[in-house]
């Protein structure tokens, strides 16, 4: 039972990390969290530092929850260092 959950798991964070937020231009959750890290702005400014721009705009609320959330993270290990 404890493989089992723990394949499971190993399983879902892998495809946390494929997941893609923006199908246009084919941005990966993983790499659009590293973009905010590295860039100050609303998700136009992050898609533009990933050489990419919203098509669409389908998918700006949802990334600009994830770069909100990566930025806030960052913050916390700042300032809990």
């Amino acid at each position: 039972m404890t493989s089992i959950r723990i394949s499971l798991q190993t399983s879902a964070r892998r495809f946390a990390r494929a997941m893609y937020i923006c199908v246009c231009n084919a941005i990966r959750e993983k790499d659009l969290k590293v973009a905010a890290r590295c860039t100050s702005g609303a998700a136009e400014s992050v898609y533009a530092a990933l050489g990419k721009r919203p098509n669409c705009g389908q998918c700006l609320d949802d990334a600009q929850l994830l770069i909100d959330e990566a930025r806030a993270c960052d913050l916390v290990g700042m300032i809990a260092a």
